[in-house]
């Protein structure tokens, strides 16, 4: 009996095929031990940014906040509005508390101060940057139903004039700068501004300074 090899180029198409078999094969039990991870490695990294109409909203986050707390802060790296119309932010919605509300803090004889804000107009072409720490503009979580602990993710829901509604990823995590998180402590010791309750987006340069 006589054996006769495979023209080279036979051989390699073999090769190629038993490895891409095994492979195939071996893929899910891999996975398995790596905890996922093997999945994980190769999915593709989303951006942390969804659109309403004419409008970016780059990177909703929240700071953690104490067990005991029953208020917390979201903050955005940017919402910017790329539209020829303005709009306006009129309020927000949660599972994760009773109520959500549009927030400003300023500081005033050496104490910072916050007011609840009507509205938050978005002029077109603004950019604004909503930002934790110092002086500016946040949404106030009400009632929190559990504390925010870094990691974890909620949805909220923001409500605007024009743009109508859209639900964003918010992700809990901790600063990397130094800033001080807003302190809401005092919350419901000062009334919301009297009269018009917007608030303009050339107020809020002083949040550039802020890298998170």
């Amino acid at each position: 009996m006589q054996f006769h090899l495979a023209p080279p180029t036979l051989r390699q198409g073999l090769k190629r095929a038993l490895r891409d078999t095994a492979l195939y094969v071996l893929l899910p039990t891999l996975a398995a031990l790596a905890g996922g991870s093997l999945l994980l490695t190769v999915t593709p990294v989303q951006a942390h940014g969804v659109k309403a109409g004419g409008l970016k909203i780059e990177h909703p986050y929240a700071t953690p906040t104490p067990p005991a707390a029953r208020v917390g802060g979201v903050y955005f790296r940017t919402i910017e509005n790329t539209g020829k119309a303005p709009d306006r932010l009129l309020g927000a919605r949660t599972a994760l508390a009773d109520s959500v509300e549009i927030h400003r803090s300023d500081m005033t004889d050496g104490v910072m101060r916050m007011r609840a804000l009507d509205a938050l107009d978005l002029p077109p072409g603004a950019k604004l940057q909503l930002r934790h720490g110092g002086e500016g503009v946040h949404l106030m979580l009400l009632g929190l139903r559990k504390p925010l602990v870094v990691g974890d993710k909620f949805t909220l829901t923001l409500r605007f004039e024009k743009a109508g509604e859209r639900d964003v990823d918010v992700w809990v995590q901790q600063p990397r700068t130094t800033a001080p998180a807003h302190d809401h402590s005092t919350h419901g010791l000062v009334a919301p501004l009297p009269g018009a309750g917007s608030v303009a987006a050339d107020t809020h340069g002083a949040h550039a300074a802020h890298r998170h």
